[in-house]
């Protein structure tokens, strides 16, 4: 049997570079003749078993010098396997990968700006011989990159809809071809931008109306070489290049070398406050949003921008966030982009808020409102403005100053790519600098409302609490206030994708047509907000249809696509893709009505059926949940609920509302362990069963070794034992 083994089909001058496998008993004399002839055909790795070699034959009298030859010899009748590489490429055997009892032979062929290629010849003598099947099985499995994360590399890239770019409409004409596609998107982007207009001194000054500030100025950042180094050699090496085409393979594989001479041209860069031309470009890459795939608006672009710029950015984003988190600059409202803070941590203080409403008998009336084209709306000159009122000036503040102006960007579909267009305003989608620059171009949006508001980035929700329609009328002035907030800092939210969600279990409802430039927000019964539904009456049964029916069809789409993988590859693959949309922010859901909890379990116990590959109706999910060792999901999440108190707990988490709610239980209360805590009241089972007055309760009644516990991960395993 001759087997050969890669991780992925490569091409080489368009010729496939697989090798050819011979079977010849006793490769010397006329196998050379018969390799050769192969070799013109295939000049890159023949693979061979049944050598019949031993020590006393050569390699040159097998193949000619253009091969490096790598052999298992058996050294007796029979058996033998070896594999050649031409001399052209760059190999190695792989002595770790080799077991006892496996007539095996691994090499590793290297290749530039790609994955290593690994090619093994094996040879097992009988169908018997299960010792030979289990060595080799275990060399594969050891085998760096392959089975698993490439499983899962396959999976993502067969999920993503890969057929380029559909033809286009352009003034009622469908345009295929790739240089006329970048063309129309590259146009269709370039219209998202403002007006880059400037403004008279008397203009500038009114639009940066600002509550006057005296923080200190951000000026001096010392770059180290060692720091440069570690980020290089933590570079993703399959990341596609910017416009220099220098590859971040390139940087990560020679980070030592090129560490010095980066710092050096790093510091200058910032000191001189001047960048290359190349790093103030950007290859757009459109990526598909949902409808119609012929319309242009469809699409989002996604900046490839140099990396050595992306490592910079990386220092100073570093710096400059250190600086606003030390100084309280950034508002208490916005989740996103900061360490300790998260989707889940926004939900679980909104949903805190709202539940505490619904208790008191109050409704909520909530506006999700939507901006269009956030970051590309950023006004470079206003941002500016923004920043030297927080203290980033000197230094850091002209090399940003120098990063956004003279900015360009092209389209790349299928190879061709539009022409450069100059960037009038917005911040880069995909560069490392961004997220930070548009927290604060946004971070004065809560102190313009007097309702409270919550926001993720560009995801904004203003609400308020209503016991009156005057409170309702407290919510509408403030959407005027976000429709001048919008004017003065030229940012543009969008009505017709803004909706309106009244929460309360209240047989009297106040109803209200809150209004946006004229125009009626929709008044929907539930709300998507960052990943959660929320309906009206704030139970969890819309929401958990909804992730059943995603993750359903996900483990559909493995089912469909790993019909031979091993059941280790299957496993991994509902861990990694239908596992986590059901515990996707589980801590601030976590059902307790048993139907919700059936109806996720079932999800789980149709994977169970799927990994192990027992449809009948006779075989029992139970046992193959035991076999796998999984947990039930509703344990999990139980287990993600009290991880989350700990973090609260322990400062990891940000969570004002939270924290300040959880008092310890009064000496004489903790039987149970030292830190206890005192258990909110909860009037209505949906109060009790919430995340806060459920999750305090379960914290009590944890041994004292967990919540002992001195790190996250220690505090979960033990929590799993409990």
């Amino acid at each position: 049997m001759h087997l050969n083994l890669t991780q992925a089909l490569y091409k080489s001058n368009r010729e496939p570079l697989l090798p050819p496998s011979l079977t010849h008993p006793g490769c010397v004399g006329p196998v050379t003749e018969q390799w050769v002839g192969t070799t013109e055909a295939w000049p890159v790795t023949p693979v061979g078993n049944e050598t019949w070699l031993d020590a006393s034959v050569t390699n040159s009298e097998i193949l000619p010098d253009t091969f490096r030859t790598y052999r298992k010899d058996r050294n007796k009748n029979g058996g033998g396997v070896l594999v050649a590489v031409h001399s052209t490429l760059e190999s190695r055997d792989v002595p770790e990968l080799l077991e006892d009892g496996c007539e095996v032979i691994w090499v590793r062929v290297k290749l530039q700006g790609r994955k290593s290629l690994y090619t093994c010849a094996y040879y097992r003598p009988d169908v018997s011989d299960r010792a030979s099947l289990e060595g080799f099985n275990a060399s594969v499995e050891v085998l760096p990159g392959l089975s698993d994360h490439d499983a899962v590399f396959y999976i993502k890239h067969q999920k993503s809809s890969n057929v380029g770019i559909a033809a286009l409409k352009d003034g009622g004409r469908l345009i295929s071809d790739p240089k006329g596609q970048a063309d129309i998107l590259n146009r269709h982007f370039e219209s998202a931008f403002g007006d880059g207009r400037t403004y008279s001194s008397e203009e500038f000054q009114e639009k940066c109306r600002m509550p006057p500030a005296d923080y200190p100025i951000l000026n001096k950042v010392k770059i180290s070489a060692q720091g440069v180094k570690k980020l290089l050699s933590n570079l993703k090496p399959t990341k596609a290049p910017g416009p220099d085409n220098i590859s971040p393979r390139v940087l990560k594989e020679l980070a030592s070398e090129i560490a010095a001479p980066l710092t050096i041209l790093f510091q200058t860069s910032v000191n001189t406050g001047t960048l290359p031309s190349d790093w103030k470009a950007a290859n757009i890459t459109p990526a598909f949003k949902k409808g119609e795939q012929y319309d242009a608006g469809n699409y989002r672009p996604v900046s490839l921008t140099c990396v050595c710029c992306k490592v910079l950015e990386h220092i100073l984003t570093s710096t400059t966030r250190d600086h606003l988190e030390h100084h309280g600059i950034l508002c208490n409202q916005q989740h996103g982009f900061r360490r300790g803070r998260s989707c889940e941590t926004q939900l679980l203080d909104f949903t805190e808020e709202l539940f505490e409403n619904m208790v008191s008998g109050r409704q909520t009336d909530i506006l999700v409102m939507d901006f269009a084209k956030a970051f590309d709306k950023v006004s470079h000159s206003l941002l500016l403005h923004k920043l030297s009122h927080h203290g980033i000036n000197g230094e850091i503040g002209a090399w940003i100053t120098a990063f956004l102006t003279d900015r360009t960007q092209a389209v790349v579909v299928n190879g061709e790519r539009s022409d450069f267009v100059r960037v009038r305003s917005g911040v880069p989608q995909g560069s490392i600098l961004s997220p930070l620059l548009f927290l604060i171009y946004i971070n004065d949006l809560p102190s313009n409302l007097t309702s409270p508001s919550r926001l993720f980035a560009d995801d904004t929700a203003a609400y308020n609490t209503v016991t009156s329609p005057e409170d309702q009328g407290v919510l509408q002035k403030d959407l005027e206030r976000l429709a001048d907030w919008e004017n003065r800092w030229d940012m543009e939210f969008h009505p017709g994708k803004c909706q309106t969600l009244h929460v309360t279990r209240s047989r009297r409802t106040f109803q209200h047509s809150y209004r946006l430039h004229g125009q009626v927000l929709e008044t929907v019964p539930s709300v998507k907000y960052l990943g959660l539904t929320i309906t009206k009456d704030l139970t969890w049964k819309e929401h958990t249809n909804n992730l059943c029916n995603k993750a359903n069809k996900t483990l559909g789409f493995l089912k469909r696509n790993l019909k031979i993988n091993s059941r280790h590859i299957r496993e991994m693959a509902y861990k990694a893709y239908v596992r986590p949309i059901l515990e996707y922010a589980a801590s601030v859901w976590d059902p307790h009505i048993q139907q919700d909890i059936d109806r996720l379990e079932a999800v789980q116990r149709r994977a169970a059926r799927f990994v192990m590959r027992r449809y009948r109706h006779t075989s029992s999910p139970t046992e193959m949940l035991e076999d796998l060792g999984w947990a039930s999901l509703q344990a999990r999440q139980r287990t993600a609920r009290l991880a989350m108190l700990y973090k609260i707990q322990h400062g990891i988490v940000s969570t004002e509302g939270l924290k300040s709610k959880l008092q310890p239980a009064p000496p004489r209360r903790r039987r149970a362990h030292a830190q206890q805590l005192v258990q909110p009241v909860g009037r209505t089972d949906y109060r009790k069963e919430s995340f806060l007055p459920r999750t305090v309760r379960d914290w009590n009644t944890l041994s004292p070794t967990a919540v002992e516990a001195d790190n996250v991960n220690t505090f979960v395993s033990r929590v799993s034992l409990h």
